[in-house]
């Protein structure tokens, strides 16, 4: 009963679906309902090989160890689809952005780092495409952020980080990440 309202409270076919669970069992009633189902093996990490796999792409050759974001560090749903939006303003080809998932990088400690993976309406609405199809992906953005409670004077500042980071993407041959987004004090701590 619970799928069939998600699908109608969402206003999509079941079979434009696809539900992930960690647990054999609980796929059956989705599958049943006409909805994709996919087991997740090894946590959040595992969520984006099956993704790729039923849009019937290739994942690329290198994903990140990701989980889901840990208690505490989560960042809050609005802000995460805002900066998947401005993400998404010169890709206009990557289709609407219909909502937005935030994984914690596994790896690095003092500033939370998080993978915002934009979830857009460039997808197939019937089945899965055939293998080797090639669609316009949303980019995957990372955020990096303050950790929280008191801060050393100068420790952990992203704003620093990022400023250095435009510069050296104007300025050199650096390679470095585009900077989408840098919220400054008093804008909260991201």
């Amino acid at each position: 009963a619970i799928f069939r309202t998600a699908v109608e409270r969402l206003g999509v076919r079941p079979e434009e679906c696809l539900f992930l669970d960690d647990i054999g069992g609980n796929l059956k009633d989705a599958r049943d309902l006409g909805m994709h189902t996919e087991l997740v093996k090894g946590g959040a990490a595992g969520v984006p090989p099956l993704i790729f796999r039923h849009l019937g792409l290739s994942p690329p050759s290198v994903l990140p160890k990701v989980d889901w974001p840990r208690k505490g560090l989560r960042l809050p749903p609005h802000f995460v689809k805002e900066i998947a939006q401005k993400a998404l303003l010169p890709n206009r080809g990557a289709g609407a952005l219909q909502d937005a998932l935030a994984f914690q990088f596994s790896h690095g400690q003092s500033n939370p780092t998080y993978l915002i993976v934009p979830v857009t309406s460039n997808v197939p609405s019937q089945g899965t495409p055939p293998q080797g199809t090639h669609l316009k992906l949303p980019p995957m953005l990372v955020v990096r952020t303050q950790p929280p409670g008191p801060l050393l004077p100068r420790a952990h500042d992203v704003v620093r980080e990022a400023t250095l980071m435009q510069a050296l993407g104007k300025a050199s041959e650096v390679p470095v990440p585009s900077v989408v987004s840098v919220h400054r004090e008093g804008e909260g701590r991201r």
